[in-house]
Protein backbone atom coordinates (compact mmCIF):
# COMPACT_ATOMS: atom_id res chain seq x y z
CA UNK A 1 0.00 0.00 0.00
CA UNK A 2 1.50 3.28 -1.10
CA UNK A 3 2.25 6.01 1.50
CA UNK A 4 -0.24 8.89 1.44
CA UNK A 5 1.53 12.26 1.58
CA UNK A 6 0.72 14.40 4.68
CA UNK A 7 -0.71 17.84 3.90
CA UNK A 8 -0.44 20.71 6.33
CA UNK A 9 -3.69 22.54 6.77
CA UNK A 10 -2.75 26.16 5.93
CA UNK A 11 -5.68 27.57 7.92
CA UNK A 12 -4.63 25.69 11.04
CA UNK A 13 -1.09 27.01 10.61
CA UNK A 14 -2.33 30.59 10.36
CA UNK A 15 -4.59 30.09 13.38
CA UNK A 16 -1.70 28.70 15.42
CA UNK A 17 0.50 31.66 14.45
CA UNK A 18 -2.26 34.05 15.54
CA UNK A 19 -2.59 32.38 18.93
CA UNK A 20 1.18 32.60 19.46
CA UNK A 21 1.16 36.30 18.51
CA UNK A 22 -1.70 37.09 20.92
CA UNK A 23 0.12 35.28 23.73
CA UNK A 24 3.28 37.29 23.08
CA UNK A 25 1.33 40.55 23.03
CA UNK A 26 -0.45 39.66 26.27
CA UNK A 27 2.90 39.10 27.94
CA UNK A 28 4.19 42.45 26.65
CA UNK A 29 1.06 44.37 27.56
CA UNK A 30 0.80 42.96 31.09
CA UNK A 31 4.47 43.39 31.90
CA UNK A 32 4.97 46.85 33.40
CA UNK A 33 8.32 48.56 33.46
CA UNK A 34 9.86 48.72 36.92
CA UNK A 35 9.15 51.93 38.87
CA UNK A 36 12.01 54.35 39.23
CA UNK A 37 12.83 55.88 42.61
CA UNK A 38 11.66 59.50 42.97
CA UNK A 39 13.86 62.52 42.51
CA UNK A 40 14.11 64.35 45.84
CA UNK A 41 14.84 68.05 46.42
CA UNK A 42 16.48 69.39 48.44
CA UNK A 43 18.88 66.72 49.65
CA UNK A 44 20.00 68.78 52.66
CA UNK A 45 17.82 70.72 55.10
CA UNK A 46 19.42 73.02 57.68
CA UNK A 47 17.33 74.71 60.38
CA UNK A 48 18.12 76.95 63.33
CA UNK A 49 15.56 76.67 66.16
CA UNK A 50 15.11 77.28 69.87
CA UNK A 51 14.09 74.75 72.52
CA UNK A 52 10.29 74.45 72.63
CA UNK A 53 9.79 76.08 69.20
CA UNK A 54 8.60 74.63 65.91
CA UNK A 55 9.41 75.12 62.25
CA UNK A 56 7.50 74.16 59.11
CA UNK A 57 9.34 73.16 55.95
CA UNK A 58 8.73 71.26 52.71
CA UNK A 59 10.52 69.01 50.26
CA UNK A 60 9.54 67.90 46.77
CA UNK A 61 9.30 64.46 45.16
CA UNK A 62 9.24 63.89 41.39
CA UNK A 63 8.08 60.62 39.84
CA UNK A 64 5.23 58.17 39.35
CA UNK A 65 4.94 55.73 42.23
CA UNK A 66 2.22 53.44 43.54
CA UNK A 67 3.42 53.88 47.15
CA UNK A 68 5.70 56.23 49.04
CA UNK A 69 6.58 55.88 52.75
CA UNK A 70 8.35 58.53 54.80
CA UNK A 71 10.33 58.04 57.99
CA UNK A 72 12.60 60.24 60.10
CA UNK A 73 15.73 58.72 61.61
CA UNK A 74 18.64 59.82 63.75
CA UNK A 75 18.68 62.24 66.67
CA UNK A 76 15.69 64.18 65.35
CA UNK A 77 13.44 61.20 64.54
CA UNK A 78 10.91 62.11 67.25
CA UNK A 79 10.95 65.79 66.36
CA UNK A 80 9.50 65.41 62.87
CA UNK A 81 5.91 64.80 61.76
CA UNK A 82 4.69 64.52 58.18
CA UNK A 83 1.39 66.10 57.24
CA UNK A 84 0.83 63.18 54.85
CA UNK A 85 2.40 59.74 54.66
CA UNK A 86 1.93 56.39 52.89
CA UNK A 87 0.61 57.80 49.60
CA UNK A 88 0.77 57.25 45.85
CA UNK A 89 1.89 60.03 43.54
CA UNK A 90 2.05 61.13 39.95
CA UNK A 91 4.62 63.50 38.50
CA UNK A 92 5.15 65.84 41.48
CA UNK A 93 4.40 65.93 45.21
CA UNK A 94 5.19 68.59 47.81
CA UNK A 95 5.44 67.20 51.33
CA UNK A 96 4.74 69.46 54.33
CA UNK A 97 6.77 68.73 57.45
CA UNK A 98 6.68 70.15 60.96
CA UNK A 99 9.72 70.11 63.22
CA UNK A 100 9.02 70.52 66.98
CA UNK A 101 12.11 70.99 69.14
CA UNK A 102 11.61 69.63 72.69
CA UNK A 103 11.71 72.09 75.58
CA UNK A 104 14.58 70.18 77.16
CA UNK A 105 16.82 70.22 74.06
CA UNK A 106 20.22 71.74 74.86
CA UNK A 107 22.25 73.97 72.58
CA UNK A 108 24.16 72.22 69.83
CA UNK A 109 23.81 70.43 66.49
CA UNK A 110 21.45 67.52 65.95
CA UNK A 111 21.54 65.27 62.89
CA UNK A 112 19.15 62.93 61.18
CA UNK A 113 17.65 61.84 57.90
CA UNK A 114 14.31 61.71 56.17
CA UNK A 115 14.12 58.34 54.46
CA UNK A 116 11.92 58.13 51.35
CA UNK A 117 11.12 54.50 50.58
CA UNK A 118 8.86 53.56 47.72
CA UNK A 119 7.55 50.84 45.49
CA UNK A 120 10.74 51.37 43.45
CA UNK A 121 12.47 49.57 46.36
CA UNK A 122 15.54 51.84 46.28
CA UNK A 123 15.45 54.40 49.12
CA UNK A 124 16.30 58.07 48.84
CA UNK A 125 17.38 60.20 51.80
CA UNK A 126 17.41 63.85 52.83
CA UNK A 127 20.02 64.92 55.36
CA UNK A 128 18.65 67.10 58.17
CA UNK A 129 20.83 69.27 60.40
CA UNK A 130 19.26 71.21 63.29
CA UNK A 131 21.13 73.83 65.25
CA UNK A 132 19.47 74.44 68.61
CA UNK A 133 20.16 77.85 70.13
CA UNK A 134 19.27 79.05 73.59
CA UNK A 135 16.04 80.87 74.33
CA UNK A 136 15.83 84.62 74.13
CA UNK A 137 13.54 86.85 76.22
CA UNK A 138 9.80 86.50 75.57
CA UNK A 139 8.22 89.33 73.58
CA UNK A 140 4.53 90.05 73.12
CA UNK A 141 2.33 91.47 70.40
CA UNK A 142 -0.98 92.99 71.48
CA UNK A 143 -3.80 93.27 68.93
CA UNK A 144 -7.03 95.17 69.67
CA UNK A 145 -10.39 94.30 68.10
CA UNK A 146 -12.38 96.97 69.94
CA UNK A 147 -16.02 96.43 70.99
CA UNK A 148 -18.54 94.22 69.20
CA UNK A 149 -21.43 91.79 69.68
CA UNK A 150 -21.93 88.15 68.76
CA UNK A 151 -25.31 86.46 68.99
CA UNK A 152 -27.78 84.03 67.56
CA UNK A 153 -30.50 86.30 66.22
CA UNK A 154 -33.99 85.65 64.96
CA UNK A 155 -36.52 88.34 64.12
CA UNK A 156 -37.83 90.88 61.63
CA UNK A 157 -36.56 94.36 60.81
CA UNK A 158 -38.60 97.04 59.05
CA UNK A 159 -36.01 98.78 56.91
CA UNK A 160 -38.21 101.75 55.98
CA UNK A 161 -41.89 102.69 56.00
CA UNK A 162 -44.17 105.57 55.02
CA UNK A 163 -47.88 106.28 55.54
CA UNK A 164 -50.68 108.38 54.06
CA UNK A 165 -49.09 108.87 50.66
CA UNK A 166 -50.51 109.40 47.18
CA UNK A 167 -48.94 108.17 43.95
CA UNK A 168 -50.36 109.23 40.60
CA UNK A 169 -49.57 109.91 36.98
CA UNK A 170 -51.35 111.94 34.34
CA UNK A 171 -50.15 113.44 31.09
CA UNK A 172 -49.17 116.64 32.91
CA UNK A 173 -47.90 115.54 36.32
CA UNK A 174 -46.88 112.58 38.45
CA UNK A 175 -45.84 111.68 41.97
CA UNK A 176 -44.09 108.56 43.25
CA UNK A 177 -43.14 107.07 46.62
CA UNK A 178 -39.64 105.95 47.62
CA UNK A 179 -38.50 103.72 50.48
CA UNK A 180 -34.77 103.80 51.23
CA UNK A 181 -32.62 101.94 53.72
CA UNK A 182 -29.02 103.21 53.70
CA UNK A 183 -27.23 100.17 55.12
CA UNK A 184 -27.96 96.72 56.56
CA UNK A 185 -25.34 95.85 59.23
CA UNK A 186 -22.89 93.13 58.23
CA UNK A 187 -23.97 90.79 61.02
CA UNK A 188 -27.60 90.97 59.89
CA UNK A 189 -26.87 90.90 56.16
CA UNK A 190 -25.16 87.51 56.44
CA UNK A 191 -28.23 85.88 58.05
CA UNK A 192 -31.07 87.33 55.95
CA UNK A 193 -33.70 84.68 55.22
CA UNK A 194 -36.54 86.52 53.44
CA UNK A 195 -37.89 89.95 52.61
CA UNK A 196 -41.08 91.59 51.44
CA UNK A 197 -42.76 94.83 50.48
CA UNK A 198 -46.15 95.54 52.08
CA UNK A 199 -48.45 98.13 50.49
CA UNK A 200 -51.87 98.90 51.99
CA UNK A 201 -53.96 100.61 49.28
CA UNK A 202 -56.91 102.62 50.52
CA UNK A 203 -58.37 103.36 47.08
CA UNK A 204 -57.42 103.27 43.41
CA UNK A 205 -58.69 105.20 40.41
CA UNK A 206 -58.56 102.03 38.33
CA UNK A 207 -57.13 103.78 35.25
CA UNK A 208 -53.81 101.87 35.06
CA UNK A 209 -51.26 99.60 36.68
CA UNK A 210 -49.27 100.04 39.86
CA UNK A 211 -45.49 99.81 39.31
CA UNK A 212 -43.04 98.67 41.97
CA UNK A 213 -39.23 98.64 41.57
CA UNK A 214 -36.72 97.06 43.94
CA UNK A 215 -33.11 98.22 43.55
CA UNK A 216 -34.01 99.62 40.12
CA UNK A 217 -35.50 96.32 38.91
CA UNK A 218 -39.21 96.13 38.08
CA UNK A 219 -40.90 93.50 40.26
CA UNK A 220 -44.60 94.41 39.96
CA UNK A 221 -46.62 95.85 37.05
CA UNK A 222 -50.30 95.01 37.42
CA UNK A 223 -53.65 96.56 38.34
CA UNK A 224 -54.11 96.94 42.09
CA UNK A 225 -57.28 97.74 43.96
CA UNK A 226 -58.05 98.56 47.57
CA UNK A 227 -56.51 96.13 50.06
CA UNK A 228 -53.12 94.85 51.15
CA UNK A 229 -50.52 94.00 48.53
CA UNK A 230 -47.61 91.77 49.65
CA UNK A 231 -44.66 91.34 47.27
CA UNK A 232 -42.09 88.70 48.30
CA UNK A 233 -38.49 89.59 47.49
CA UNK A 234 -35.68 87.32 46.34
CA UNK A 235 -33.11 87.46 49.12
CA UNK A 236 -30.27 87.24 46.59
CA UNK A 237 -31.32 90.62 45.19
CA UNK A 238 -30.70 92.41 48.49
CA UNK A 239 -27.72 94.71 48.82
CA UNK A 240 -26.26 96.47 51.83
CA UNK A 241 -28.21 99.57 50.72
CA UNK A 242 -31.68 99.03 49.21
CA UNK A 243 -34.42 101.16 47.71
CA UNK A 244 -38.05 100.70 46.65
CA UNK A 245 -39.83 102.92 44.13
CA UNK A 246 -43.64 102.83 43.98
CA UNK A 247 -45.28 104.71 41.12
CA UNK A 248 -48.37 104.77 38.92
CA UNK A 249 -48.33 103.85 35.25
CA UNK A 250 -49.84 106.25 32.75
CA UNK A 251 -53.63 106.27 32.17
CA UNK A 252 -53.24 105.06 28.59
CA UNK A 253 -55.98 106.13 26.17
CA UNK A 254 -57.90 107.89 28.96
CA UNK A 255 -55.55 110.83 28.61
CA UNK A 256 -57.91 113.18 30.41
CA UNK A 257 -57.69 111.07 33.58
CA UNK A 258 -55.07 110.46 36.27
CA UNK A 259 -54.02 106.98 37.35
CA UNK A 260 -53.80 107.29 41.13
CA UNK A 261 -53.43 105.21 44.30
CA UNK A 262 -54.04 106.35 47.88
CA UNK A 263 -51.59 104.42 50.04
CA UNK A 264 -52.30 104.19 53.73
CA UNK A 265 -48.92 102.53 54.44
CA UNK A 266 -45.94 101.07 52.60
CA UNK A 267 -42.93 99.27 54.07
CA UNK A 268 -39.98 97.02 53.25
CA UNK A 269 -38.99 94.42 55.84
CA UNK A 270 -36.60 91.47 56.21
CA UNK A 271 -36.56 88.30 58.30
CA UNK A 272 -33.28 87.01 59.68
CA UNK A 273 -32.12 83.98 61.61
CA UNK A 274 -28.64 82.72 62.39
CA UNK A 275 -25.38 83.47 64.12
CA UNK A 276 -24.09 87.01 63.96
CA UNK A 277 -20.38 86.25 64.23
CA UNK A 278 -17.23 88.34 64.06
CA UNK A 279 -14.22 87.42 61.98
CA UNK A 280 -10.92 89.33 62.21
CA UNK A 281 -7.56 88.91 60.51
CA UNK A 282 -4.20 89.63 62.11
CA UNK A 283 -0.72 89.50 60.63
CA UNK A 284 2.36 87.78 62.06
CA UNK A 285 5.97 88.10 60.94
CA UNK A 286 8.39 85.24 60.36
CA UNK A 287 10.09 86.06 63.67
CA UNK A 288 6.78 86.00 65.57
CA UNK A 289 5.81 82.66 64.01
CA UNK A 290 9.16 80.90 64.40
CA UNK A 291 9.35 81.87 68.07
CA UNK A 292 5.63 81.43 68.77
CA UNK A 293 4.90 80.30 72.32
CA UNK A 294 1.14 80.80 72.59
CA UNK A 295 -1.06 83.68 73.57
CA UNK A 296 -4.18 84.95 75.27
CA UNK A 297 -7.64 86.32 74.48
CA UNK A 298 -9.29 88.73 76.90
CA UNK A 299 -12.35 90.97 77.00
CA UNK A 300 -15.08 92.32 79.26
CA UNK A 301 -18.71 91.27 78.81
CA UNK A 302 -20.95 94.32 78.93
CA UNK A 303 -24.20 92.40 78.51
CA UNK A 304 -25.06 88.80 77.76
CA UNK A 305 -27.68 86.10 77.58
CA UNK A 306 -25.73 83.02 78.62
CA UNK A 307 -28.17 80.39 77.44
CA UNK A 308 -25.59 78.75 75.19
CA UNK A 309 -21.83 78.65 74.62
CA UNK A 310 -19.48 81.13 73.02
CA UNK A 311 -16.89 79.81 70.57
CA UNK A 312 -13.47 81.33 69.83
CA UNK A 313 -11.32 79.87 67.06
CA UNK A 314 -7.93 80.77 65.59
CA UNK A 315 -7.26 79.49 62.08
CA UNK A 316 -10.21 77.05 62.48
CA UNK A 317 -8.77 75.63 65.73
CA UNK A 318 -10.87 75.79 68.87
CA UNK A 319 -9.41 78.06 71.55
CA UNK A 320 -12.47 78.32 73.81
CA UNK A 321 -15.99 76.91 74.06
CA UNK A 322 -18.17 77.69 77.06
CA UNK A 323 -19.97 80.40 79.00
CA UNK A 324 -17.42 83.17 79.62
CA UNK A 325 -17.16 85.13 82.85
CA UNK A 326 -17.69 88.90 82.91
CA UNK A 327 -13.93 89.51 82.93
CA UNK A 328 -12.82 86.88 80.45
CA UNK A 329 -9.27 85.70 80.01
CA UNK A 330 -8.14 82.48 78.30
CA UNK A 331 -4.63 81.27 77.40
CA UNK A 332 -3.70 79.05 74.48
CA UNK A 333 -0.46 77.23 73.74
CA UNK A 334 1.88 76.74 70.84
CA UNK A 335 -0.19 73.74 69.73
CA UNK A 336 -2.43 76.31 68.03
CA UNK A 337 -1.14 76.62 64.47
CA UNK A 338 -0.24 80.13 63.30
CA UNK A 339 1.47 81.15 60.08
CA UNK A 340 3.50 83.96 58.64
CA UNK A 341 1.21 86.57 57.07
CA UNK A 342 -2.54 86.69 57.64
CA UNK A 343 -4.24 84.63 60.34
CA UNK A 344 -7.90 84.57 61.40
CA UNK A 345 -9.66 84.78 64.76
CA UNK A 346 -13.38 83.98 64.91
CA UNK A 347 -15.97 84.77 67.61
CA UNK A 348 -19.37 83.06 67.48
CA UNK A 349 -22.18 81.59 69.60
CA UNK A 350 -24.48 78.64 69.65
CA UNK A 351 -28.24 79.09 69.33
CA UNK A 352 -29.80 80.95 72.22
CA UNK A 353 -26.90 83.17 73.32
CA UNK A 354 -25.81 86.77 72.83
CA UNK A 355 -22.74 88.63 74.09
CA UNK A 356 -21.80 92.31 73.97
CA UNK A 357 -18.01 92.46 74.27
CA UNK A 358 -15.78 95.41 75.19
CA UNK A 359 -12.01 95.89 74.97
CA UNK A 360 -11.30 92.68 73.06
CA UNK A 361 -7.58 91.91 72.83
CA UNK A 362 -5.45 89.13 71.39
CA UNK A 363 -1.93 88.72 72.79
CA UNK A 364 0.73 86.75 70.93
CA UNK A 365 3.80 85.58 72.90
CA UNK A 366 7.01 84.76 71.07
CA UNK A 367 10.73 84.52 71.62
CA UNK A 368 12.61 87.54 70.33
Amino acid sequence: MADVPVRIDEFAFILLAGVVLIAVLMIVWTTYPPEEPPAVTPTLIEIVARPGSYKNFTFTLMGNLSRVDLEASGQISDWITFQENHFSMKIKKTVNVRLIVPDQAVEGFYYGKIVVSSSAEKNKTIDVRIEVKKRTPVETKLISFGDFSVSYDIGTDILDSKSDEEVYKSYISEKSLTLVHPSIPDDRFSILKSGRINILIERSSGFGNLLVYFNDEEIFNRPAGAGELIIDLNISNFKKSNNVLIKAAGPGLQFWSSNSFSIRSASISVDYEGTSFKNFTFSLSEKEVSGFLGGNVEFTIKESSKKADMLIMINDQLVFKGKPLTYFNVDFGKDIYVKEGLNTIYFSTEKGASFDLEDVYLRIDYEG
